[in-house]
Order: structure tokens, then sequence, then C-alpha cells
């Protein structure tokens, strides 16, 4: 019986190393993207406004599963 448990918990961990790539990212979205903000909001009382409408350019790193992103252009950081 032990040895069924064993073989049993064996081809059970051989199939969730096989399957961790499955949800992997497939696309590369590495690049200089357009984008467009509206409709900006506010929770809490964190005394922050949500800030006007924008739009501009940001930048994507992709690095298997890690992302990077950043404003380029057009969003304005303004913590006053």
């Amino acid at each position: 019986m032990i040895t069924k448990i064993n073989f049993l918990f064996s081809i059970l961990l051989i199939v969730l190393f096989s399957a961790t790539n499955l949800y992997s990212a497939t696309y590369d979205l590495t690049g200089t993207w357009n984008y467009t903000l509206s409709g900006n909001w506010a929770q809490g009382d964190i005394g922050c406004s949500p800030g006007p409408a924008a739009s501009g350019t940001c930048t994507i790193t992709q690095t298997v599963d890690t992302f990077t992103f950043a404003y380029t252009s057009g969003v304005v950081c303004d913590p006053a």
C-alpha cells in the first residue's frame, strides 16, 4: 500500500512541476506604448486629488514573467 501511495505522490509531483509553465506569459510586451487616462479618481482621506486626464507614452520591459512599467510622458507626479 505504501508503494502505491509513493507512486501516486511521485506522479502528482511530476505533473505539478511540468505544469508550472502553463500560465507563463506567451507574448513579449516590451516596447513603447501610447496611453490615455480619463475618469481618474482617488479614494480615502489621503489628501490627494486624482489629477487631470492625461495621455502620452509609457515603456514596458519584460524579462520572462517579470514586467517593468514606466510613464515616459504625459503624467505629472505632484504630491504637494
